[in-house]
C-alpha cells in the first residue's frame, strides 16, 4: 500500500525529530503496521530468522520503542462513537 508506506515514512521522520505521532488505521492491524514501520525504520531487511541476528533485532526494537509513536487500538468495523470516546 503506497499510502501507508508514504505516511509511515513521514511519521518516522516526525518521530525521529521528537514530534509525538499518533497512528490510527482502519485498514490494517497495528501489528502489521508496526512491522512495516520497523522495516522502514531499519532502512534494510529486518534481521530475523537466525539466532545470531537476535541481538541486532533487539537493539533495533529498543531504538524503535524510544520513538514518540503511539497507536490507536481501533481497527476495521469500530463504531465511530467508540473511537471518539
Amino acid at each position: 500500500n503506497k499510502k501507508t508506506t508514504f505516511l509511515g515514512q513521514l511519521s518516522l521522520d516526525f518521530a525521529e525529530q521528537g514530534v509525538n505521532t499518533l497512528w490510527g488505521s482502519f485498514e490494517i492491524k497495528n501489528t502489521r503496521l508496526i512491522h512495516k514501520l520497523l522495516q522502514q525504520y531499519s532502512r534494510q531487511p529486518l534481521p530475523a530468522g537466525k539466532p545470531e541476528n537476535s541481538a541486532s533485532l533487539e537493539a533495533l526494537a529498543d531504538r524503535f520503542e524510544s520513538l514518540p509513536l503511539y497507536f490507536m487500538t481501533f481497527h476495521g468495523g469500530s463504531d465511530v462513537d467508540d473511537v471518539l470516546d
